[in-house]
């Protein structure tokens, strides 16, 4: 059964929280690569800096069943990596404990409970009510990119799930959004006078689905 997933307008207010430290904006990259990537939690914390390729955006990561896996990440994002390697310890190695990728400023690794503080705080601080975790982000963006049309076989390489049926678990999260929205807007749906926020356009089928990164 697939969990409950967090909404993109979610995703996008737990990324517009206001950043003003290195901590800060850490905990927020930290967030952006496990929703951008589609990232497990041990494959983010144990990421190594040499396995990063700036030119594909493109990290190299050791995944379930100790197998080389690649996350690949969008422009925006492998834009905001870009601006973290220039004030990250050390720069882009040499220094103690260099070898991984997310580092405090001390110079020490973000690791699983670092990364897991930072979703729980960045939820926190947008507003949210569920029960937000790592692997929560990673249901999300599978629901989401199934729900914006992605092909299922392309979203199971995405994913790195060795059985398209794990990935065909996230169709019934999306026919449900697909249910909603046709109650919502179709003129015969059950909700005749209600009248969607002028916000919420993802399920709007009359205009194009905003992006997720700003």
């Amino acid at each position: 059964k697939v969990r409950e997933v967090l909404t993109e307008d979610e995703v996008r207010a737990m990324l517009a929280v206001p950043t003003g430290s290195y901590a800060e904006r850490l905990d927020r990259l930290a967030v952006e690569l496990l929703y951008c990537t589609g990232a497990r939690l041990a494959e983010l914390a144990t990421a190594a800096l040499a396995g990063f390729d700036q030119g594909p955006g493109a990290l190299r990561v050791i995944g379930k069943g100790n197998r080389e896996a690649f996350l690949v990440a969008t422009g925006p994002t492998v834009d905001s990596i870009r601006i973290y390697l220039k004030e990250r310890p050390g720069g882009t190695g040499g220094a103690q404990g260099a070898e991984a990728f997310l580092l405090r400023e001390g110079g020490s690794p973000l690791g699983r409970q670092g990364i897991y503080r930072a979703v729980k705080r960045l939820a926190r601080s947008a507003g949210i009510q569920k029960r937000v975790y790592p692997h929560l982000l990673r249901h999300s963006v599978c629901t989401h990119m199934l729900a914006r049309g992605c092909d299922i076989r392309v979203l199971q390489r995405f994913m790195r799930h060795k059985s398209i049926q794990t990935t065909t678990l996230y169709a019934s999260v999306s026919d449900r959004l697909l249910k909603e929205a046709h109650e919502r807007f179709h003129p015969l749906g059950n909700q005749p006078n209600f009248t969607p926020p002028v916000s919420d356009d993802k399920l709007d089928p009359t205009k194009t689905p905003t992006r997720i990164w700003p």
